[in-house]
């Protein structure tokens, strides 16, 4: 799919959303190779994450998201 993505549209930032996150993003960037500008392929898998344990723990509190600050840092799971 990022051949075909990066062909109709060259200079297209690519957000990967896929798990295991930080390894389908690895893998995308060198499917793509120096073809593609550094860090046009990106992933969001900790972010996603991120928010997810925020919701988590806000929701345990029983108080509003924006109450809750933490993050989620580095490979985790089954793929770590």
């Amino acid at each position: 799919v990022i051949t075909s993505v990066m062909e109709e549209s060259p200079d297209a930032a690519v957000c990967i959303v896929s798990n295991p996150c930080d390894i389908m993003t690895a893998v995308a960037a060198k499917i793509v190779g120096e073809s593609v500008a550094p860090g046009k392929i990106f992933g969001s898998g900790c972010v996603l994450d991120s928010g997810r344990f925020r919701s988590l723990i806000a929701a345990s509190l029983n108080v509003d998201n924006d109450a809750v600050q933490g993050y989620i840092i580095g490979e985790h799971g089954d793929s770590s």
